[in-house]
């Protein structure tokens, strides 16, 4: 996010959202498009309703323990939230990774 951040282009944190989540899913190809369907879908795309501008918003699902200690070795710490979303019985823990909090860990992947 932040190397398209310049003073001549848009905003990133103004635009872009990532919301992960994991589990299982039906995929289908049809007409030579493969698609997904699922709880699992549905769960993803409405965590990624719930990012504000720039931020990753991940479930417990995904943030997995390779992924906290990715994040913890960069000196992240995801805000843990509450949220109730559409179609799921149960409140389910969001985890934030907001612009500010990643601004100084280093982007190389693990």
């Amino acid at each position: 996010m932040r190397g398209l951040n310049t003073a001549v282009a848009a905003d990133p944190v103004r635009f872009l959202k990532i919301g992960i989540h994991a589990g299982p899913c039906i995929a289908v190809n049809a007409n030579g498009k493969l698609d997904y369907f699922g709880t699992t879908i549905n769960t993803a795309s409405r965590v990624e309703h719930e990012c504000r501008g720039g931020q990753i918003v991940l479930t417990d699902d995904a943030l997995d323990d390779a992924a906290r200690e990715f994040l913890a070795e960069r000196g992240i710490v995801p805000e843990m939230t509450q949220v109730h979303l559409r179609g799921l019985s149960a409140p389910i823990a969001l985890y934030r990774i907001a612009p500010e909090a990643s601004a100084s860990a280093p982007i190389a992947a693990a």
